[in-house]
C-alpha cells in the first residue's frame, strides 16, 4: 500500500518545533529581546520626561525676574510681549540705552540679567546675556532663558518691521498637520493629527524597525533552514527516516515548524513591545502630566488612536508574517536541499540572500519626489517577497487598508505553495544525492527521469 506523502509531517513538525523552541539560543535570544522591550522602553520614556522636566525653571532655584535690554538695533519694540513665554511670565523687562547703563541698574544681582541686542558684521541679529560678577545666577539658567527667547523674538522683528497687531497675529498662528484618506464616496476621513516627530515616527521609525526585524529574522531562519536540511541529508539516519516518512512530509513538517518557532517569537517581541510602550507612556504622563516631550507625546497620540491595537489588523500581520517567513524558508530549503556538504551552502543560498537583500534594499529606498525616507510604491505591497518586510509595519499605524492586505495575502499563498512544492521535490529528487550542487540541466534531466 503506498503511503501518503503528507504521512508524518505532523510528528516532524511537532518534534522539530519543541527542539527549536528549547535552544538555549532560541530562549535567551526571546527573553533579551522582550525584557528590553518591558524594562528598556518604560525607562527611556521615563528618562525623556525627567530630563524636560529638569530643564524647567525651578521657582525656588535662583531665577531670572528682570532683564535689562540694550537694543542696539533699529527700530522700536516692547519687549513686555515675551513675558508670553512659557516660564518666564513673571519676567519683567527695562530698556537701557547702553551697556553701562545697564551693568549699573542691576541692583539685585540674584534675579538680573542684561540682553544684549545686536548685529553682528553678516547683519545677522545676536542676543547675549550678561551675568553680573556675583550672583547664584547659573549659567545654564540664562542660557536656557536666552533659547526661550530665541524662539519668539520674531514678535520683536515684527514690531521693528512696523507690522500691525493683526498681521503680527497672524504670523504667530501655530500649524497644525493631519493625514487624511479621500474615500471613493468623497468623504474625507481624518488622519492621525501629527507634528514633525509624528511624521517620522510613523513614516519612518516604526516601518524601519519592522523591516529591520523581519530582514534579520528572515535571514537568520533562512539560513538555519538551510543549514538543519542539508545536515540530515549526510546524516547517517537519513535512510532510516525514510523508512516512516516520506522526504515531501520531512520537508513540510521542518518548514512549518521553524516559521511556527518565528512568529512565535516575532509575537512575543510584538506583545513586548506594545506593553512597555503603552506602560512607560503611561507612568511617564503620571509623573510629568504636563509634558512636552515630542517623542512622548506622538506615542500617546498613536496609543489613543487605537492603530496599534486593531484586531484585525493584527491579524492580518501574523498572517503575512507567516506565509513570509513560509515563503522565505521555502527558499532556504532549496539551498539546504541542493547542497550536499557545509561548503556548497554558499553556493546553494544565494538565491536566497540574493531575493532578500534586494527586497531589502527596494524597501527602503527613498523617494526622490515625495521626500519619503522609505519606498512608496504601492506594487511593493502586494509582491511576495516584499510584502512581509511592508506590510506588517503599515497595518500596525493604520496605512494599510484590509483589501490591500487581503490581496497581499491572496497572491502570498499561492507564491508560498508554488515554492513550497518546489522545494520539496527538489528535496526528494536530492535527498539521497552525494555530489557537486548539480546544475540546471541536470535538475531537468533528474525531473524528466523522476516522472518515468
Amino acid at each position: 500500500m503506498k503511503r501518503n506523502a503528507l504521512s508524518g509531517t505532523g510528528t516532524v513538525a511537532w518534534f522539530t518545533f519543541k527542539q527549536t523552541v528549547r535552544s538555549k539560543s532560541w530562549v535567551i535570544l526571546t527573553i533579551l529581546i522582550a525584557a528590553l522591550c518591558l524594562l528598556g522602553i518604560p525607562l527611556l520614556l521615563f528618562t525623556l520626561v525627567h530630563a524636560d522636566a529638569v530643564d524647567t525653571p525651578d521657582p525656588d532655584a535662583a531665577f531670572v525676574k528682570t532683564v535689562f535690554v540694550c537694543d542696539e538695533t533699529e527700530g522700536d519694540a516692547d519687549y513686555t510681549v515675551l513675558q508670553g513665554i512659557a516660564g518666564y511670565e513673571e519676567v519683567t523687562y527695562q530698556m537701557q540705552p547702553d551697556m553701562e547703563t545697564a551693568m549699573q541698574a542691576m541692583t539685585e544681582p540674584d534675579s538680573t540679567l542684561v540682553m544684549r541686542v545686536h548685529q553682528d558684521a553678516n547683519a545677522a541679529y545676536c542676543l547675549t546675556a550678561y551675568l553680573p560678577d556675583e550672583t547664584e545666577l547659573e549659567r545654564s539658567t540664562a542660557s536656557s532663558y536666552v533659547e526661550s527667547v530665541k524662539q519668539y523674538f520674531s514678535l520683536i522683528l515684527m514690531q521693528k518691521a512696523s507690522m500691525t497687531v493683526e498681521a503680527m497675529a497672524l504670523l504667530s498662528q501655530p500649524i497644525a498637520t493631519s493625514v487624511a484618506e479621500l474615500r471613493a464616496d468623497a468623504e474625507a476621513s481624518d488622519g492621525i493629527a501629527s507634528d514633525g516627530i509624528m511624521n517620522d515616527l510613523i513614516d519612518f521609525i516604526i516601518p524601519f524597525l519592522n523591516i529591520m526585524l523581519i530582514y534579520m529574522m528572515v535571514l537568520a531562519y533562512g539560513q538555519n533552514m538551510a543549514n538543519s536540511v542539508m545536515s540530515e541529508k549526510i546524516s547517517k539516519l537519513m535512510e532510516t527516516m525514510l523508512i516512516s516518512v516520506q522526504p515531501f512530509a520531512l520537508l513540510l513538517g521542518k518548514l512549518l515548524a521553524i516559521a511556527s518557532a518565528a512568529i512565535l517569537q516575532v509575537t512575543i517581541w510584538i506583545a513586548s513591545f506594545i506593553i512597555g510602550t503603552v506602560f512607560g507612556v503611561t507612568v511617564a504622563l503620571l509623573q510629568v502630566p504636563e509634558t512636552d516631550q515630542p517623542f512622548v507625546v506622538a506615542l500617546d497620540e498613536i496609543i489613543d488612536s487605537g492603530l496599534l491595537f486593531s484586531p484585525i489588523n493584527v491579524i492580518l500581520a501574523i498572517v503575512i508574517l507567516a506565509l513570509g517567513f513560509l515563503l522565505y524558508l521555502a527558499l532556504g530549503g532549496i539551498g539546504g536541499a541542493m547542497a550536499s556538504k557545509a561548503e556548497d551552502l554558499g553556493k546553494t543560498n544565494m538565491l536566497f540572500t540574493l531575493i532578500l537583500v534586494v527586497c531589502f534594499c527596494l524597501c527602503l529606498s527613498p523617494d526622490a519626489e515625495s521626500g519619503e525616507f522609505m519606498a512608496t510604491e504601492t506594487w511593493l505591497n502586494y509582491m511576495p517577497f516584499t510584502s512581509i518586510l511592508m506590510l506588517p509595519g503599515k497595518l500596525f499605524l493604520g496605512e494599510a487598508d484590509v483589501r490591500t492586505a487581503g490581496i497581499a495575502i491572496l497572491i502570498l499563498a499561492v507564491t508560498v505553495w508554488l515554492m513550497v512544492a518546489i522545494a520539496a521535490l527538489l528535496y526528494r529528487m536530492l535527498v539521497l544525492y552525494r555530489g557537486n550542487v548539480p546544475t540546471a540541466k541536470q535538475l531537468l534531466s533528474m525531473l524528466r527521469d523522476e516522472k518515468k
